[in-house]
């Protein structure tokens, strides 16, 4: 394991939760899906057969353990310590483009009664606004995009966050890892970069 977010540490007695490279370091029966960068949430309330397609997953259920796979895109993990509920999403550019944080934000709400002003956030280890280039970004992403673009390079950190606080959840309950993938020296997996490699990001209650 290669992260822990300090905001879920006082709940160390409830939540498991991080992100791992090795194998060896994932909890055994991580629930991944079949991302497809989409805005597609799936509630979980039983482990599922197969590998479902979709880039989040909500569930109130202990010892369910859901992960998202992540090399430069965004791994959010949500806790709401209220209601008992988590959620693991795989937001990539794409995934931002259809507001999946928010979404599933949203999907919290009408699930399990969450109040987003109680939800704990982090987010992963992800490709920096440093790094995020596109050759021409304001005719490749749509225009509520375009106040993050910054001549060819575009800010996501500041984005997902907006998206969580356009929810209602509290800034100062959401942490960003401030970590490029492509170009911190911790040695991440990043597509960019070429790693054909995955890391996970997990969360489950006990």
């Amino acid at each position: 394991m290669i992260l822990e977010f300090d905001l879920f540490k006082p709940y160390k007695d409830t939540l498991v939760h991080g992100m791992a490279t090795k194998m060896s370091d994932h909890p055994e029966g991580l629930i991944f899906g079949n991302q497809v960068h989409g805005d597609k949430i799936i509630v979980i309330d039983k482990k599922p057969e197969g590998t479902p397609d979709g880039d989040a997953f909500i569930t109130n259920q202990k010892n369910l353990s859901i992960a998202v796979r992540v090399a430069d895109c965004q791994g959010l993990l949500v806790f709401d310590p209220v209601q008992k509920a988590i959620a693991a999403i795989h937001s990539g550019w794409r995934g931002s483009t259809v507001n999946i944080i928010g979404k599933t934000i949203q999907r919290l709400k009408e699930e399990y009664g969450s109040n987003p002003k109680d939800l704990i956030v982090g987010i992963s280890p992800s490709l920096g606004p440093c790094c995020t280039e596109f050759s021409d970004p304001k005719k490749e992403l749509p225009e509520f995009i375009h106040p993050y673009i910054e001549g060819h390079h575009v800010d996501f950190w500041s984005l997902s966050i907006d998206q969580l606080k356009n929810e209602g959840v509290m800034e100062n309950q959401i942490e960003k890892a401030k970590q490029c993938t492509k170009c911190d020296p911790a040695g991440f997996y990043s597509y960019r970069r070429g790693d054909a490699d995955r890391m996970a990001v997990f969360i489950s209650m006990k």
